[in-house]
């Protein structure tokens, strides 16, 4: 399968999408399912970092499919972070921005996984 998720961490705050390669829509919201079964074994709030490092792109629609994991997220979910994505993703991104302005405040890019996890832990911290 293109998209592996899995828990990030043993305190199980994170669970990060890996996509590799070319995947599709479809694909994706099987994975969400899956997500939202782990997320539902919690309480507290759970992130998502989204590793794009291996992915071929995104494919078309995005804007719509992001709005859709908003409307469709459990009330545990806490913010996305968007990592390694590049200038489409950071186009898309400011795209939705405009558009979905409440939403886009779960938003965060980083370059790798390393910063992924510390925009969660920053996020985390102010929210303490």
């Amino acid at each position: 399968m293109p998209i592996n998720i899995l828990w990030d961490n043993e305190q199980k705050t994170i669970i990060r999408f890996d996509f590799i390669g070319n995947w599709d829509w479809d694909e994706y919201w099987h994975c969400v399912e899956r997500s939202n079964a782990m997320l539902s074994e919690v309480e507290h709030p759970v992130n998502t970092i989204a590793n794009l490092h291996e992915s071929a792109g995104l494919p078309t629609g995005s804007i719509q499919q992001i709005k859709r994991t908003f409307d469709q997220a459990p009330r545990n979910l806490g913010i996305i972070v968007i990592n390694q994505g590049g200038m489409f993703v950071r186009v898309m991104a400011s795209a939705f921005a405009r558009v979905y302005q409440r939403q886009s405040q779960r938003i965060f890019l980083a370059e790798s996984l390393e910063s992924a996890r510390a925009i969660i832990e920053v996020q985390h911290a102010s929210e303490s």
